[in-house]
């Protein structure tokens, strides 16, 4: 049986880039230790200068090949439409969404509906993710 997949969907606009990693790094070491194998959208090539198009279809590209989704929903000022987009996107594919944080975003009806476990922490979503997901045939 091949590696379970993890998409690390989580905002991306207006952060620093220590503020778009620093999670997803932690993640990805939890998950890489426990076999997982990871889609980290931030350790693409793409920047500033890239388009809509290729941000969106990169993204969608990994989500579709990840088996399940880990969103960030921490509590900001402004929610992430992306995040919010991709969890839409998850559920209607049917694949797992394990969010964690705070954010009133959570209780919007098509991002409820879609998220399949909301948890506190990251260390939380890494505990509930390997566990449940972490059996291997």
């Amino acid at each position: 049986m091949s590696k379970i997949a993890v998409y690390l969907a989580g905002a991306m606009t207006g952060l620093t880039r220590e503020e778009m990693t620093e999670w997803r790094d932690d993640a990805t070491y939890m998950l890489r230790v426990n076999d997982f194998r990871v889609w980290n959208p931030v350790s693409t090539l793409l920047d500033g200068s890239s388009t809509a198009k290729e941000i969106v279809d990169s993204n969608k590209f990994m989500l579709m090949h990840s088996d399940i989704i880990l969103a960030e929903m921490i509590n900001r000022k402004d929610p992430s439409i992306g995040t919010i987009c991709e969890i839409v996107l998850a559920g209607e594919l049917g694949k797992p969404v394990i969010a964690f944080g705070d954010s009133p975003s959570l209780v919007y009806p098509w991002v409820d509906v879609n998220v399949t476990a909301r948890l506190r922490t990251l260390e939380d979503a890494m505990k509930y993710i390997v566990v449940n997901y972490g059996c291997y045939v």
